[in-house]
C-alpha cells in the first residue's frame, strides 16, 4: 500500500512528524531514569598535581588545595589532568556491592586509587572487559563492600569536552536498572534516523540515483553519531569495532556527518551547473573532512580533536546552509526549503561549537534539541529528495530535453526516450495514469514490393505530426522514436482513455484521407496502445508492449478487410 505525501495530507502527514520529534526532544529529559545514591562529598584538588605527588595526597599533604564540588554538577577542566577526592558521609551499610556512577563519560577516562585494592586501575566507557553488569553509557567504578566513610577514593581524572557529570555512589543492580532505563530511550534518536534510511530505501531507489544514495550516507553516519555520543555503538558490531578510538570515534562519526551534509547539498543544490567555482570550493572542503576522518583513527590528543571537530562540522554547515541561500536568491527549484530544513540544526550546532570552543559545559538540552534537529533535516530532506526524484529520475534528460526533429518538430529520439523514463518514474512514484501510443509506418513499408519514396514517406509523418497535435494535450509529449515512427506520451491517461485517443486519431486520420504510398493511412498504420500497469517494470518494456499491440492491431485488421474482400465460397 502506498501513501502520498503530496498534497493537503502530506502537508498533514510531514507536520505530525515534526510535531512528534519536537514533542520526543522536550520529553526526553522528563523521561529519563532518576538515579538515586547515598550522600557523598566530592572535592576537586585546584592546583596541578603529577603522578609523582600521589603519596603525598594519599598522607593528606596537599588538603589545603581540595575545593568541594557538587556531586551533581562536576565539570573537569579540558585538555588537563585533575584529581578529586570522593568520601562517603556515611557507612555503607547495603549487602549489595558499591559502585561510583559517573554519567555522560564518553570524553573521559578515570584512573581509581585508594583502597588496597585500587592501585590506579584504569576505567573507560571503551574497554573491551566492561563486563556483564555494566552499559557504556555511564562510567562504572566498582568499590569495595567494605568501604567506609573514613576511606577516601582518589580520581585522576582526563577529561576531552567541557560535559557537566554526576557523581553517584550506588548498588550495582540499581545502577544497572537505571541505565539500562536510560539506555532504551537513547537508542530512539538512532531507530528513527534508521527508520528514515529505510524509507530512504524504498522511496528513492538510491541503486539509480546519485542522492538517494547520498541520503542514506547521511542517516546511517547521523544514527552512529547519535549511538557513539550515547555510548550505545560500542555495544554492538560492527560500531564496537570502534571502541579503540576513545572518543575519536564520535569525532570520526560526526565529522562523517558533515561530509555527507555537504556532498548532499552539492548534489541537491546542482552546484556545478551553475556555480562551478562554489562546486569546487565545496570538494575542497570535503577533501579537508577526509583528511581528518583519518586523522581521527590516529593517536592524537582527545581535547584538540574535539575542538577541531566541532569547527570543522560548523564550518561546513555554514557552508551547505549559504549556498542554499545564494541558490534561494538565483530561484534554484528546492532551494527555499533546502535552507528552512538545515536552518535548525545550524543553529544547534553552532551554538554547542561556540560552547565547545570555549571549554564550558553546553546546556542541559542541547543534545535533545541537536539530536531533533538532525532529524528535522533527514526527514525535510527525504521530503524533498522524494519531490525531487520524479525530475532527476534520468540524469540526461536535462541535456537533451530541447533537441527537436528537425522534419515534424517532435522530441529527438534520446530526448523522447529520456522524457518516457522522467514520466514512468514520475507516474510509478506519485501513482498516477501513463499511456503510450506508437503510431509506426515501418511494417507497411517493409511489405512493400516496390519500396516507396523517401519523399512520400516525410510527408505522411508530416500529415500524422499534425494529427497528434490536434488530438493530444499540450503537456503530452511527441516523440520521432526512428526513420518511420511517432511516439506519443499521453499523461494521466489511463488504458481506457487511452484506447479511446488511439480511436480518436484512426478517424481523424481516416477523415482527412490521409494515405502512405497510396494506400490509406489509416488502414495500414500499426498504431499500439501500452498503459502504466503493476506488470510494466520499466518503460523499455512499456515501449514494446505498444508496438506489439500496434503489429497485432494492425494484423488484425488486415485479416479482416481480406476476409471482406474475398469472393463468396460456392455452395
Amino acid at each position: 500500500m502506498s501513501v502520498d505525501w503530496s498534497g493537503k495530507r502530506g502537508r498533514l502527514r510531514w507536520s505530525w512528524l515534526l510535531w512528534a520529534i519536537g514533542a520526543l526532544a522536550w520529553l526526553m529529559p522528563a523521561l529519563a531514569a532518576t538515579r538515586e545514591g547515598v550522600p557523598i562529598v566530592v572535592e576537586r584538588y585546584v592546583t596541578a598535581i603529577g603522578d609523582d605527588d600521589l603519596a603525598a595526597l594519599q598522607r593528606g599533604a596537599l588538603d589545603a588545595r581540595l575545593q568541594a564540588e557538587d556531586p551533581a554538577a562536576v565539570t573537569p577542566p579540558v585538555g588537563r589532568t585533575t584529581w578529586y577526592r570522593v568520601q562517603l558521609v556515611a557507612e555503607w551499610v547495603s549487602p549489595r556491592e558499591p559502585v561510583l556512577l559517573i554519567t555522560y563519560a564518553n570524553d573521559m577516562r578515570v584512573r581509581a586509587y585508594g583502597p588496597p585494592s585500587y592501585g590506579g586501575d584504569e576505567y573507560s566507557i571503551y574497554r573491551a572487559d566492561i563486563g556483564t553488569l555494566r552499559t557504556r553509557r555511564v562510567l562504572v567504578v566498582p568499590l569495595p563492600q567494605g568501604w567506609n566513610a573514613g576511606t577516601p577514593l582518589y580520581l585522576r581524572v582526563e577529561a576531552a569536552t567541557a560535559v557537566t557529570h554526576q557523581f553517584i555512589v550506588t548498588d550495582r543492580q540499581s545502577a544497572y536498572a537505571a541505565e539500562l532505563t536510560q539506555a532504551r530511550l537513547d537508542v530512539l534518536w538512532p531507530l528513527l534516523q534508521l527508520s528514515l534510511l529505510l524509507a530512504g530505501l524504498v522511496v528513492l531507489r538510491p541503486r539509480s540515483n546519485n542522492l538517494g544514495a547520498l541520503y542514506l550516507g547521511l542517516t546511517a553516519a547521523i544514527a552512529v553519531a547519535m549511538a557513539c555520543k550515547s555510548g550505545l555503538a560500542f555495544e554492538y558490531w560492527p560500531t564496537r569495532l570502534l571502541a579503540p578510538l576513545g572518543v575519536r570515534a564520535t569525532a570520526l562519526a560526526a565529522t562523517t556527518v558533515a561530509l555527507f551534509a555537504l556532498a548532499l547539498a552539492r548534489a541537491y543544490l546542482e552546484l556545478p551547473r551553475w556555480a562551478p567555482r562554489l562546486a569546487r570550493g565545496f570538494i575542497g572542503c570535503g577533501g579537508v573532512l577526509v583528511a581528518f576522518v583519518i586523522a581521527c583513527t590516529l593517536p592524537l590528543p582527545d581535547a584538540w580533536m574535539m575542538r577541531i571537530t566541532s569547527a570543522l562540522v560548523g564550518t561546513a554547515l555554514t557552508l551547505s546552509w549559504l549556498a542554499g541561500v545564494r541558490a534561494w536568491r538565483h530561484r534554484r527549484p528546492g532551494a527555499a526549503l533546502f535552507v528552512l530544513v538545515w536552518s535548525p540544526t545550524l543553529a544547534v550546532i553552532l551554538l554547542r561549537m561556540v560552547y565547545v570552543l570555549l571549554q564550558q559545559p553546553s546546556p542541559p538540552l542541547a543534545g535533545p534539541l541537536q539530536a531533533a534537529a538532525l532529524s528535522v533535516a533527514a526527514l525535510g530532506m527525504l521530503h524533498l529528495l522524494s519531490q525531487r526524484l520524479p525530475r532527476d529520475a534520468v540524469a540526461s534528460y536535462g541535456d537533451v530535453r530541447h533537441e527537436r526533429d528537425v522534419l515534424t518538430g517532435a522530441l529527438s529520439r534520446g530526448a523522447g526516450l529520456a522524457r518516457l523514463r522522467a514520466s514512468f518514474v514520475a507516474a510509478r512514484t506519485r501513482q498516477r495514469p501513463l499511456s503510450l501510443i506508437s503510431c509506426d509506418l515501418g511494417p507497411h513499408l517493409r511489405e512493400r514490393r516496390n519500396g516507396c519514396a523517401r519523399s512520400e514517406v516525410d510527408a505522411s509523418l508530416c500529415a500524422l505530426m499534425a494529427v497528434l497535435r490536434a488530438e493530444l494535450r499540450r503537456n503530452d509529449g511527441i516523440v520521432r522514436a526512428g526513420d518511420e515512427r511517432l511516439l506519443a506520451i499521453a499523461s494521466e491517461a489511463d488504458a481506457g482513455a487511452a484506447r479511446a485517443l488511439a480511436e480518436r486519431i484512426v478517424r481523424h486520420i481516416d477523415a482527412a484521407a490521409l494515405d502512405l504510398c497510396g494506400a490509406p493511412l489509416a488502414s495500414v498504420l500499426a498504431l499500439g496502445v501500452a498503459s502504466l500497469g503493476e506488470d510494466v517494470r520499466t518503460p523499455e518494456e512499456m515501449l514494446d508492449r505498444a508496438l506489439a499491440d500496434g503489429e497485432a492491431r494492425r494484423g488484425s485488421h488486415a485479416a479482416a478487410a481480406a476476409r471482406s474482400a474475398a469472393p463468396p465460397r460456392r455452395a
